[in-house]
């Protein structure tokens, strides 16, 4: 089965042998996510990210978007193995870097704040 969209995140910590645990979440043809595949790498490299990709591009073929984190090696690796995807950052992380980055800018200011945001100042405070 062929995956238009795929999300692939590698943040679910390790298990008692130190391996970290990565899920491919994919939308099926009636738009329903599931669990595709999983990986265990024993780490973060691009060229363990080279390995698994491949693997699934063998497998599933090219998704046409992968969203994943900001981690610049497995960016690198999307970019040599998954040559006709899109590659986007998660909303979440997205916003994360966003609040952590612009957020001290507007400390005592939050005013500001809420206008930049528009989510109102009970929620960011």
């Amino acid at each position: 089965m062929h995956y238009k969209v795929l999300v692939y995140d590698t943040k679910h910590g390790t298990n008692r042998f130190g391996l970290n645990l990565g899920c491919f979440v994919g939308l099926d043809n009636s738009e329903v996510s599931r669990i595709v595949a999983v990986s265990l790498l024993l780490n973060e490299t691009e060229d363990s990210f080279n390995c698994i990709f491949k693997w699934f591009s063998d497998t599933f073929g090219d998704p046409n978007i992968i969203f994943t984190d900001g981690d610049k090696q497995m960016a690198r690796a999307i970019k040599c193995t998954f040559t006709s995807s899109t590659h986007l950052l998660c909303t979440f992380h997205l916003y994360k870097n966003f609040f952590e980055k612009v957020r001290p800018a507007f400390i005592g200011k939050f005013e500001y704040w809420d206008e930049l945001t528009c989510m109102g100042g009970n929620y960011v405070k």
